[in-house]
């Protein structure tokens, strides 16, 4: 009960740290790519509606797949005949839905000043290398109107954003 209790503290201190850094760094990048206005959209409830949505490209809803993590950490704490191992592999899960949700966060802060901004159409820029996927590499300069630009194909993907 205790292990339960200690995880739960845990989990419910990372959730307030981690939506606080999303705050921070979504005004961050809101900031550097607003153009016409000081017009402010990012604010703790848009922080907690994007963290409650879906992501196409993760295909999980953040607060649901971190919460799932946590579970999994207090199963390896109390039922594992490998504690350490299984407790290292929760962690490191907890550590990349944090990781890979941060990326959304950044793009979605972009696209939320380009929409107040009024920018209507977005180019895809992809990192041209030889870790390029074939979907990142044809949609490299392709143009979207910004409520059909196609959400990123895998998970750490490079690729950003510019307007037009």
């Amino acid at each position: 009960l205790n292990v339960f209790n200690s995880v739960n503290s845990v989990y419910e201190e990372v959730i307030e740290q981690v939506r606080l850094a999303y705050l921070l760094l979504a005004r961050k990048i809101y900031k550097q790519n607003r153009i016409l206005s000081d017009l402010e959209s990012i604010s703790e409830q848009w922080v907690d509606a994007l963290l409650e949505s879906y992501d196409a490209t993760t295909k999980v809803v953040f607060i649901n797949e971190l919460e799932r993590r946590f579970d999994r950490l207090k199963e390896a704490m109390i039922g594992s005949p490998t504690p350490l191992q299984e407790i290292d592999n929760a962690l490191k899960g907890i550590a990349l839905v944090i990781r890979n949700f941060t990326i959304r966060v950044e793009d979605e802060a972009f696209l939320q000043a380009a929409k107040d901004d009024g920018v209507v159409l977005i180019q895809w820029i992809a990192e041209l290398d030889n870790r390029t996927c074939h979907i990142c590499e044809d949609r490299d300069m392709e143009i979207y109107k910004l409520q059909d630009l196609p959400p990123k194909p895998h998970i750490n993907c490079r690729c950003h954003f510019r307007r037009v």
